[in-house]
């Protein structure tokens, strides 16, 4: 049996402009699964957004979100290896951010909500 990792991204790779899968996507994700391979998607995006593009994937590997800060088990919905980062460290790089006039968006995780 193949032991390969295939990891994918979303946007400009997978998705159709529209943010969603083409059916013929779905078809042979759906047929590598189910044959053994092993696939998942890493990508910036938070599961939020990921769990709604790729519903109808049958995953069985957790997809890595958050440009790599968290792995994400769609299935259960849980999050594990969450690489957090500390409260000074947040506020620190958002004050450079600002007085640089850079625009941020900045997540928060807790109790497995953003």
């Amino acid at each position: 049996m193949d032991k390969t990792l295939y990891v994918s991204d979303l946007d400009g790779t997978l998705m159709q402009p529209g943010a969603y899968l083409s059916q013929k996507t779905i078809v042979l994700l759906n047929r590598s699964i189910g044959e053994g391979k092993l696939f998942t998607v890493a990508t910036a995006r938070t599961p939020a957004t990921v769990a709604g593009i790729i519903k109808d994937v049958k995953m069985s590997l957790p997809a890595i979100v958050f440009t790599g800060a968290a792995i994400w088990n769609p299935a259960s919905g849980k999050y594990s290896d969450i690489r957090y980062m500390d409260a000074d460290s947040a506020a620190e790089l958002a004050e450079t951010y600002r007085k640089e006039k850079f625009p941020i968006f900045h997540f928060t995780l807790e109790n497995d909500v953003i």
